[in-house]
């Protein structure tokens, strides 16, 4: 067990504290709902930022201890017991028991499992023009996959927040991301949000396969079919019919042929995955500057799913990866083209998005309810074909 205020793992960077204050100083709240105390940072910038403002408001600390052995420790209580009010409880137990609403919430506490009361604490405890905070939101660690559900439910319910996650110094930790979330925070932004999700861009679903997968791409073509009839996004399911390159090869092609019909954007999905939660919507990943839409995965990038913004950039794009030949025969054909681009420079990064892998592709092992594609890259065909029956079978439930 560590002494508190000595648990490097747990204190948060000064980038995000400094955040919290300015938030505060800024906000003026006048209560305040803390959630894990960690190594104190965040309930320093808390009191600084109160000390501040001259105003002092209900300030409400809740933790369960476990990491002091399940009891409050006496420096804790020496620090901050005449400065707050200290709540022995789990996160859970406080939230679904709490009786108020709060102007100011951080999050820094049940790590596992606060995605599953988040919408609760949103609708039930944060005060409308309320902020909400929770801290180790990663996009880049592998480190808290629940706590990543709480940025993807706010991005898909269009609920307005920013995730502060970049370091520019050797010693800074801001990767493991700040989640500020805005309670309906003014009219402005619930407008202009509502107008991306209703805009008027023309999409196009593509996917291909060979006549040998046929029976593979029946299966998963419906779903494609529905999410593109739901949405009123123009269809493209086809078979390859060219042979000079292996099969991956030809989605360049059907891209590109798409383009001429002049949308705004295609979106390729292999015959080998499936449109899963069909309220997820391609407009809400659109962001202005980025052409190319994309997940990763352990080995880089997957071309199995992308979405491409139909402009010059992107026509370039395609027509360089065809033109590279050397990658012909090799692993991951045209994947490995467009890789090697990116990490050549030739394609410029700031032009690309990268999205959520357990939403915008999952696989096996980070699929949900809450997945807009599942992915089978590597399985074999009987294990495609059964576990697209039963993921298509079942009734799946919506955002």
């Amino acid at each position: 067990m560590v002494e508190f205020g000595h648990n490097e793992i747990v204190k948060i960077d000064k980038c995000h504290s400094d955040l919290i204050f300015g938030l505060l100083v800024s906000q003026k709240p006048e209560s305040i709902l803390e959630f894990g105390i960690g190594g104190g940072q965040s309930t320093d910038s808390i009191l600084k930022a109160i000390e501040d403002n001259q105003k002092k408001p209900r300030y409400v600390l809740v933790d369960n201890w476990c990491d002091f052995g399940g009891i409050c420790p006496q420096v804790v209580l020496d620090k901050y017991a005449s400065k707050l009010n200290l709540i022995t409880s789990s996160e859970e137990d406080y939230t679904y028991s709490c009786k108020e609403k709060f102007d100011f919430i951080f999050s820094d506490g049940d790590h596992n499992n606060a995605n599953k009361w988040f919408e609760y604490t949103y609708e039930n405890i944060l005060k409308e023009n309320g902020i909400l905070i929770y801290h180790d939101i990663s996009l880049s660690e592998s480190d808290f996959p629940n706590l990543r559900e709480i940025y993807n439910i706010c991005l898909y319910k269009n609920i307005h927040h920013i995730l502060f996650n970049k370091n520019n110094k050797a010693n800074e930790r801001c990767q493991r991301g700040l989640l500020v979330i805005f309670k309906h925070q003014d009219k402005l932004n619930s407008t202009i949000n509502s107008e991306v999700i209703k805009s008027d861009l023309n999409f196009t679903v593509i996917s291909s396969a060979t006549s040998s997968w046929k029976e593979l791409q029946d299966i998963t073509s419906k779903s494609l079919r529905e999410y593109a009839k739901i949405n009123n996004y123009q269809l493209q399911v086809d078979f390859v019919d060219e042979f000079e390159r292996p099969a991956s090869w030809y989605k360049v092609k059907k891209i590109l042929k798409s383009f001429e019909n002049n949308n705004d954007f295609s979106i390729w999905v292999d015959c080998d995955a499936c449109i899963v939660n069909k309220s997820i919507k391609l407009e809400s990943f659109v962001e202005n500057g980025k052409d190319l839409y994309i997940s990763k995965d352990k080995n880089g990038i997957n071309c199995g799913v992308f979405m491409l913004r139909n402009n010059k950039s992107s026509i370039d794009l395609l027509n360089a990866i065809w033109k590279e030949e050397k990658f012909i025969n090799r692993m991951w054909w045209e994947q490995a083209a467009l890789m090697s681009l990116i990490r050549e420079n030739k394609y410029p990064e700031s032009k690309i998005k990268y999205l959520p892998k357990e939403i915008f592709n999952a696989y096996n092992h980070d699929f949900s309810d809450n997945s807009l594609i599942y992915h089978l890259p590597g399985a074999s065909y009987h294990t495609r074909l059964e576990r697209f029956k039963k993921v298509l079978g079942k009734k799946v439930k919506l955002l």
